[in-house]
């Protein structure tokens, strides 16, 4: 399925800041590429630089939590009172060559063995309020164009709209307006310290968006709310044109462009549905797709490679492995091999992860 490169390659306004040059998204995937401190390294500076250069209006970062803990895995972001700000300065700068824009994605980070949702005391909760509102103030000072709160799921705050999953009896807890309130709280508090041009942004389930007669209210209410606060929203998982058709009247809707490359339906929706739309891993493995789109309107998805069935939270930690090589290829200014297995591929990345490591012996004289 081809898409749509008239819409595509269209600018757009989004509130509160000029106009982006097109509608492609280069949307969040964890890299597994920051330093043992959970800061930038200079390999990520160079691959946010190509895939700024490779045509995408807006740079997604992975997730950089807001908390540290030793349940951090290894290669993931941290923003905090702890992070080197110098390295998050060259990150921002790096994903903003081309006339790009880069957002710095915020999570909570929550370990298996953490008190869930429903075990954190108010208090806590109203810190991890402030830890949001903090982590968005140090990615403005940084010079990011924006952040993104991740609010789907397999995340905290995608956890406390679950209604499956938030059984808490207070006022963080309920029915689906007082389980938004604390999405609603740190999109209210972040816009109160931060400047107008700074954009603030969400990831959604769509799941979240649908309800039962009884609650639909509560669900209208929410998108009431998120239209107030947000800049954008992008939607994560399959979508129906039932959701879209309660559009929002001032936030520009992402659609996923893994969903629409997977999907083999005919009817499916094409790109005219959204106002952007995000490429997550097809920018691991073709970090120049827009301005290949651009250059061949006919453009296909190749078949041979993998599509987005494959890359939900569920995804095996091996297919996971296997694009985090393939961006480290990327980060070494190497290009990617699609069509390499994990094997054949773990074995060009540790061949050149051993020649980076005895080049950087040889130019500090260590052993």
């Amino acid at each position: 399925m081809s898409l749509a490169t008239a819409s595509l390659f269209s600018p757009l306004k989004l509130a509160g800041t000029s106009e982006i040059k097109n509608r492609f998204v280069k949307g969040a995937c964890q890299e597994g590429l920051a330093t043992a401190l959970n800061d930038p390294s200079q390999q990520l500076d160079e691959l946010y630089g190509r895939w700024s250069l490779g045509g995408s209006a807006i740079i997604v970062s992975s997730t950089a939590w807001i908390n540290r803990s030793e349940t951090i895995p290894n290669g993931d972001l941290v923003l905090d009172a702890e992070s080197d700000m110098v390295a998050y300065r060259r990150l921002a700068k790096a994903g903003q060559n081309n006339n790009s824009q880069c957002w710095l994605q915020l999570g909570y980070h929550c370990a298996p063995s953490d008190p869930s949702i429903n075990d954190l005391s108010s208090d806590r909760m109203m810190a991890v309020i402030q830890e949001f509102v903090q982590a968005s103030q140090r990615a403005e000072l940084a010079g990011f164009a924006g952040i993104q709160i991740a609010a789907h799921s397999g995340h905290f705050l995608g956890d406390s709209l679950d209604g499956t999953l938030n059984q808490r009896s207070d006022m963080w807890g309920g029915d689906g307006g007082r389980r938004a309130s604390l999405v609603v709280a740190i999109l209210t508090e972040i816009r109160k310290t931060v400047q107008p041009t700074f954009l603030v942004n969400l990831t959604l389930d769509v799941t979240a968006l649908a309800s039962d007669d009884s609650d639909r209210e509560s669900t209208k209410q929410f998108i009431r709310l998120l239209d107030q606060q947000v800049d954008s929203l992008q939607l994560i998982g399959e979508w129906s044109l039932e959701l879209l058709a309660e559009r929002f009247a001032q936030t520009a809707i992402i659609g996923s462009g893994e969903t629409l490359f997977s999907q083999q339906d005919a009817k499916v929706p094409d790109a005219d549905q959204f106002d952007l739309i995000a490429f997550d891993h097809q920018c691991a493995l073709m970090p120049d797709l827009p301005e290949k789109m651009l250059a061949n309107p006919q453009f296909q998805w190749p078949s041979a490679w993998p599509t987005g069935q494959g890359h939900t939270a569920s995804a095996s930690s091996k297919l996971i492995q296997w694009y985090q090589d393939q961006m480290y290829l990327l980060s070494m200014g190497e290009q990617s091999h699609p069509a390499a297995g994990k094997f054949t591929l773990g074995l060009r990345v540790a061949l050149l992860r051993w020649r980076s490591e005895r080049s950087r012996r040889r130019l500090f004289g260590y052993r």
